[in-house]
C-alpha cells in the first residue's frame, strides 16, 4: 500500500496509510490544506490536491447546459 508523509507546522510526520489519513480528516484532526507527499510526487501538495482524498477531482465534468428556448 501507498505510504504518505504529512507536513504540519514545518514538521514532517509519517508514514501514514490512506485509510488512516481518511480517518484523521473525518475526525477533523487533519485539515485539507495539510501538506502531503508520497513516493513518485515531485513536491508536497495539500491533501485536497491529491485525487485519492478529493472525490471532486475524480468526478466527471458536468455536462454543458442546453441553449435556453
Amino acid at each position: 500500500p501507498m505510504e504518505y508523509f504529512l507536513r504540519q507546522n514545518g514538521v514532517e510526520k509519517g508514514p501514514f496509510t490512506e485509510s488512516l489519513i481518511r480517518d484523521l480528516l473525518a475526525q477533523g484532526i487533519l485539515e485539507k490544506d495539510t501538506l502531503a507527499w508520497h513516493a513518485g510526487m515531485d513536491s508536497w501538495l495539500p491533501i485536497s490536491g491529491l485525487p485519492e482524498f478529493n472525490p471532486k477531482a475524480n468526478a466527471p465534468a458536468p455536462l454543458p447546459l442546453g441553449q435556453p428556448k
